[in-house]
């Protein structure tokens, strides 16, 4: 909770998986988690009302812990000849600032997949830390509780793109996800210096993020059982 919002995650990943692939799911994966999220758990009785799924910038600004990346994090350290996912080239191609700011936007859903370009030289926006199972690793221990612990039932996607310059002939484009260590990748898209590529899936849950306005909702202790508050729409 801040000063004007109250948010709620849920405290399990959903039961069901969504499935991504290849270069369409780098594009067009954030829209649709958080797409889902919207669909599933807003509530029009709250004005101002916002839903999503789990960022990777929701984890990185509550974890005392830096980037296993390392000096690697925010360079463009080797340049390809390959097709790249058309968000990539239209969103985050153009400086470190748009690849790092973009790289959790949803944008419009669309059919295109890999743009075609002569040279490319992507900046390495992959963030993952896979020690962070310990409440040491939160600002605050209650964190691990929403974070960590339920990704050892089931590993979640964040709705948050990487590209992560693997060597000087290939490089991966995918989504951020999180598992019983922590902040964690998965490559849906690979291209290599000899201009072939390779389209990779995986299917793990979403976790939906509510954020009400204070002045639109009404929180006290609850009644029942197990529950701390109630909220209800003013």
């Amino acid at each position: 909770m801040d000063s004007s919002k109250i948010y709620l995650v849920s405290d399990m990943p959903t039961t069901t998986l969504l499935y991504l692939t290849g270069v369409l799911g780098y594009n067009n994966g954030v829209t649709l988690l958080d797409n889902i999220c919207n669909s599933c758990y807003k509530n029009s009785s709250y004005s101002g009302i916002t839903v999503r799924n789990l960022k990777v910038e929701d984890v990185t600004a509550i974890t005392t812990l830096s980037n296993s990346s390392g000096s690697s994090y925010g360079t463009a350290p080797y340049t390809y000849t390959f097709t790249a996912p058309y968000i990539w080239t239209t969103y985050e191609k153009s400086s470190w600032t748009n690849a790092v700011n973009n790289r959790s936007t949803a944008y419009s859903l669309t059919t295109n997949g890999a743009s075609s370009s002569a040279s490319i030289k992507p900046y390495w926006t992959l963030w993952y830390n896979t020690s962070m199972n310990t409440t040491s690793a939160y600002t605050n221990a209650k964190y691990k509780e929403l974070v960590t612990d339920p990704a050892s039932t089931r590993i979640y996607w964040l709705s948050s793109r990487f590209v992560y310059s693997y060597a000087s002939n290939y490089c991966y484009f995918g989504l951020q996800s999180v598992s019983s260590g922590g902040v964690d990748d998965y490559g849906l898209f690979r291209g290599t210096s000899d201009g072939s590529t390779y389209y990779y899936t995986s299917s793990y849950a979403v976790r939906p993020l509510v954020s009400i306005p204070l002045n639109s909702c009404t929180i006290k202790a609850s009644s029942t059982s197990g529950i701390d508050y109630d909220i209800t729409a003013k």
